[in-house]
């Protein structure tokens, strides 16, 4: 992984800080012990076959993040998060080496292979502080991607390709397309909005 930060105040105590950073991470598996269908082998006596990009991974992800001091005791705080998107691992969709297992590719498919959907939210928080003492009482307004983006969970991928397949145990099966391949079922956090208080002493 490289890391590019930069961070810096200005002004009347503002506060900007931001972070790119471009990744590639492999392995074998992703777990001691591989659960299924995520991190089961495709051919259990080819456990070198499994080499291929983590389920974590993820070329690029940008933070941009400032915290900004206004007029009449008030604050902003802001963060922008951008990421590439994390792998997904095509199947076939039935077991066909009889391993009791429906986590088998097709040849020359590496593991994790499919490029999972982009990820994109944007923070906002605003504080309203009243000095009270030593201290002070705080009003808190959070909204958590405030502009609603449809981000797709890569969990919810229909991985498989085929609804059926010829198979070593039977080799004279048709070969059926499953037209829902590569489609999302699920989606990432919407738009969520929570107010607060905290007293400070």
């Amino acid at each position: 992984a490289g890391i590019l930060s930069l961070n810096g105040t200005f002004g009347a105590g503002h506060l900007l800080t931001s972070s790119v950073t471009w990744s590639e991470k492999k392995n074998l598996s992703d777990d001691f012990s591989p659960v299924f269908p995520f991190g089961y082998p495709s051919d259990p006596a080819d456990p070198e076959g499994e080499w291929g990009y983590s389920r974590g991974h993820e070329d690029l992800r940008f933070v941009l993040s400032g915290v900004f001091r206004l007029p009449a005791n008030f604050s902003l705080g802001a963060t922008y998060i951008y990421g590439s998107g994390q792998p997904w691992n095509r199947a076939i969709g039935v077991d066909y080496n009889g391993d009791g297992k429906n986590s088998d590719r097709l040849p020359g498919v590496d593991r994790n292979s499919e490029d999972g959907p982009s990820f994109s939210q944007f923070n906002l928080r605003v504080t309203w502080t009243l000095p009270i003492g030593g201290g002070g009482l705080d009003l808190i307004a959070e909204a958590f991607n405030l502009f609603n983006t449809t981000n797709y969970d890569v969990n919810s991928v229909d991985n498989f390709e085929f609804t059926s397949y010829p198979t070593l145990a039977n080799p004279d099966l048709p070969a059926i397309e499953n037209e829902n391949f590569g489609e999302y079922r699920g989606t990432l956090q919407p738009l969520e909005i929570q107010l607060g208080m905290r007293y400070r002493f």
